[in-house]
């Protein structure tokens, strides 16, 4: 084989090489004759380029847009330099978009410069109409008369407050510092989705002022949110609790009645607790008041009540069931015990009766029955049978009594 068949051999064996395989070592001119060594060197050079040019590509298709610059004098590049500038340009182009700059605009990739165009255009369509919306959904919390606040649901950051919550934190600072340590302890496990907050007021001295809550996970511009909407419910609840009070109370004493006394019985028997039912008679109501007036008999009644609540324990519940009769409800309670209260009691009228000078004497007749979890009477039916043992008490001690 001659020496110019051997080069041409090699020369288009590198040549393969180079085009189809990687890293393919350069070379050597010591492996051709002297007259084709400048051929050799050319396809080394080449060698260079297209390996450069491989590299430069694998790494623009991974993204690494930032890779080795290749040689100025590398012509295989040239487009791929090209391509990289666009895809730097597009890259800051997105992130322009990215941070609100609708303006932007792709011309130069064909089909994808117009899906690009597309898409910056319904960005910019659905931001303004997200900024209508929201600008609605202000003005509907500032103006719905609750107070509303979003928090981030790991952190409880607080990321929106309505104007309500916002003045209330000018005009009422404790108050709305308040409502927020309280919501931000909100938990949904034992709360619920709706729930309420009671606190005290710091401007008016006893008062408590309530709050229902409703809760709602919500996403909240890329974050997991919980809204709450609070309302001010002191004076609905306040309005109920009178209304209750109304319904459970004495006029005029402002003890209990005859229905919370029953309603307090038949849960007593229900539960099967061990309780004390006291019946008491104001002796001679009816003479005080045909006697010296119903103002008399008033105060009477009024003073008995007073007298009461300083004897009985604080648990006991007192009730007024009718014009001269009350009932106190003794829990755990011994009939010896609840006896001693009532003669206390009952000495207390007597010892009122001189220090107020009065032309008769104030006094009161008891009678006890006690209920147990054998109990099988109705609460009706102990009441009747307590005041037949008042009854019994009041004949034992009527000649006691003198006008």
């Amino acid at each position: 084989m001659s020496m110019e068949q051997n080069d041409t051999d090699v020369l288009f064996e590198y040549l393969r090489k180079i085009l189809f395989e990687r890293n393919t070592p350069m070379l050597s001119a010591q492996e051709v004759s002297p007259e084709s060594e400048k051929l050799v060197n050319g396809m080394n050079l080449f060698h260079d380029w297209l390996e450069e040019n491989f590299r430069f590509a694998n790494d623009i298709a991974e993204g690494n847009l930032n890779g080795i610059e290749p040689s100025k004098d590398n012509p295989l590049c040239a487009p791929l330099k090209m391509l990289r500038s666009n895809l730097s340009h597009l890259m800051w182009q997105t992130k322009q978009v990215a941070d609100g700059d609708y303006s932007q605009r792709v011309a130069m990739l064909g089909e994808f410069s117009t899906a690009f165009n597309t898409m910056t255009m319904q960005l910019k369509q659905r931001e303004a109409a997200l900024k209508e919306h929201n600008a609605l959904l202000s003005h509907i919390t500032d103006n719905i008369g609750e107070y509303v606040a979003v928090l981030d649901e790991e952190t409880r950051e607080s990321l929106y407050e309505n104007k309500a919550l916002v003045d209330m934190s000018i005009e009422e600072p404790r108050l709305a510092e308040d409502l927020r340590y309280s919501i931000s302890r909100y938990d949904m496990e034992s709360s619920g989705r709706s729930w309420e907050i009671s606190l005290l007021s710091s401007e008016e001295e006893g008062r408590t002022l309530y709050y229902h809550v409703d809760s709602f996970y919500i996403d909240w511009q890329g974050k997991k949110a919980i809204a709450h909407l609070l309302r001010d419910v002191t004076e609905q609840k306040e309005w109920e609790s009178s209304i209750e009070y109304a319904a459970n109370s004495d006029a005029l004493t402002g003890l209990f009645n005859r229905r919370y006394c029953m309603e307090m019985m038949e849960r007593y028997i229900e539960n099967k607790r061990d309780f004390l039912v006291c019946f008491v008679d104001l002796d001679k109501l009816k003479y005080v008041n045909d006697t010296f007036g119903h103002c008399h008999g008033d105060e009477y009644i009024l003073t008995m009540a007073a007298v009461l609540k300083e004897t009985v324990r604080k648990d006991d519940i007192i009730c007024r069931i009718g014009g001269d009769e009350f009932v106190i409800l003794m829990p755990k309670c011994t009939e010896k015990h609840s006896k001693m209260r009532m003669n206390q009691a009952r000495n207390r009228l007597l010892r009122l009766t001189e220090e107020k000078n009065l032309k008769y004497p104030m006094s009161l007749s008891y009678g006890v029955i006690a209920c147990g979890e054998n109990n099988t009477l109705s609460a009706e039916e102990i009441l009747d049978e307590s005041d037949k043992e008042m009854y019994l008490f009041k004949q034992a001690h009527r000649s006691e009594w003198k006008a």
